[in-house]
């Protein structure tokens, strides 16, 4: 593929809906020096041109090339007119395991961090089509669900934004050849060449192996990861609307009503049912059949199924109902529905003996938040929080909303109870009664952010959210 082929792909691959780039706003680009983000930075520059560019760099400090590459990278900015923002994981700071993890932690954070700093609502990264290989593969050696072989998103929300993946159908063979036409300059990080790394393993030993059987090994992967995508986003369709029509407003699952179903329906039913509806996840397949023949069973008209990831299913009648075992860290959904919609100026049933709402102007409420949103934001949802639920701090570092509670000496009862309110990109802006995200502002933000009192009020009301 010649250089002109590849700007041309690029350029299709920006302007495809999953992809588009509003030609008015800006983005970050995460660039490490190596091969494939360098490339992806000339390629940007190309088609968007350098004052819309925003290049982010972490020295990771885990090698002594680390300061040269950032000097590089540092005198490109400046000689190609680039804004460089530049930030150092400390080795003070580096565990002493799982240091790949929180490598990628610190690096996504602050790229949040420059997007917020900078008004912008893209990130770019330079994964690609190699890339997407080795996840597929290696997370068909390593089972789960079927969706997860779905490999790397060509865009996912991220922070207030979203990410993007423009170069996910070029290969890294291709890359390097683009780069080495066009004289870029690269870095090579040793560490990828580690075989005690199993990515590695995949990248240098295993896909080499099979594409010397078929040399277009990424480009049918890639068609077979298209294809699937297709086909779940119909069968989540079919089993979306199913799971509706046969769940109450409490969650509780119709038995008579799925019975009549296939029995490949019936399992898919059942899954989406404790995933979506309970947050459940990796239940397997042999657990599905157990629920299934449980809840089909005649002669057991109540009884129960315990679940290994937690929380049991219990059968009354002709009724499954999800309870969990561990009130304090995984809280049901018996106060409302979840992922209901925000309205202005309407009071919401939060917990037992709480209304909240969002609301214009400051209405008789017992606590009240003032809160500037941006327009990207809205809608705004309550749910249920969860596990991974964090909130942004003023001092640009974020504390799960478990830690909250669990420094404000929440009891159990009440964690189970608590709700969170989240933003179009399921960002936490405020967990009632416990704490409201620090937001960042432009200069102009009254110009077209809104301005919203968060409210709370005591109640004995009860009753399902609006």
């Amino acid at each position: 593929m010649n250089a002109t082929t590849v700007e041309n792909q690029f350029r299709r691959n920006l302007s495809q809906d999953r992809l588009f780039i509003d030609p008015s706003v800006r983005v970050v680009v995460a660039v490490s020096t190596g091969v494939d983000s360098m490339v992806l930075l000339h390629l940007l520059e190309k088609s968007l041109g350098h004052e819309r560019v925003i290049v982010a760099h972490v020295n990771h400090e885990l090698r002594k090339q680390s300061a040269q590459e950032e000097m590089y990278l540092q005198n490109y900015c400046q000689q190609h007119a680039l804004q460089l923002v530049v930030t150092h994981w400390p080795q003070a700071d580096h565990p002493q395991t799982g240091i790949e993890a929180a490598a990628r932690q610190f690096r996504y954070a602050f790229f949040a961090q420059v997007m917020a700093d900078n008004h912008v609502q893209t990130l770019v990264t330079a994964h690609h089509q190699n890339d997407q290989a080795e996840t597929m593969l290696m997370k068909l050696v390593r089972g789960g669900q079927l969706n997860q072989l779905l490999g790397i998103a060509w865009q996912r929300p991220f922070a207030t934004g979203r990410l993007l993946r423009p170069l996910l159908n070029l290969s890294k063979a291709t890359l390097v050849q683009y780069a080495t036409a066009q004289h870029l300059t690269w870095f090579e990080d040793a560490t990828n060449r580690d075989l005690s790394i199993v990515r590695n393993q995949f990248r240098h030993q295993i896909i080499p192996a099979m594409q010397h059987v078929n040399h277009q090994l990424l480009d049918h992967l890639s068609d077979y990861r298209d294809q699937l995508e297709d086909t779940l986003m119909l069968a989540d369709e079919v089993i979306d609307q199913l799971v509706m029509q046969n769940c109450d407003v409490q969650g509780r699952l119709s038995i008579a009503h799925i019975a009549a179903l296939p029995a490949f329906k019936r399992r898919m039913v059942l899954q989406r049912w404790l995933e979506k509806r309970w947050g459940v996840t990796s239940v397997h397949r042999d657990q599905l059949d157990q629920l299934d023949t449980m809840a089909r069973n005649p002669a057991k008209p109540q009884t129960s199924y315990d679940l290994s990831q937690g929380g049991h299913v219990v059968k009354r009648y002709q009724q499954l109902i999800f309870e969990d075992h561990q009130v304090s860290d995984q809280p049901n959904d018996n106060v409302h529905k979840s992922g209901s919609v925000l309205e202005l100026n309407q009071w919401y049933t939060g917990a037992a003996r709480q209304l909240i709402g969002v609301f214009d102007q400051a209405p008789e409420a017992d606590q009240q938040v003032e809160l500037w949103l941006a327009p990207e934001q809205w809608p705004l949802s309550v749910r249920h929080w969860h596990s991974q639920d964090r909130i942004r701090l003023k001092s640009g570092h974020h504390q799960t909303v478990r830690r909250i509670m669990i420094d404000q000496k929440v009891d159990q009862e009440a964690r189970a109870q608590q709700v969170v309110v989240v933003d179009r990109n399921d960002q936490v802006i405020w967990v009632p009664g416990r704490k409201v995200a620090w937001l960042s502002r432009p200069d102009n933000y009254v110009s077209y952010w809104k301005h919203v009192v968060l409210a709370k009020k005591d109640t004995e009301v009860r009753g399902e959210i609006r």
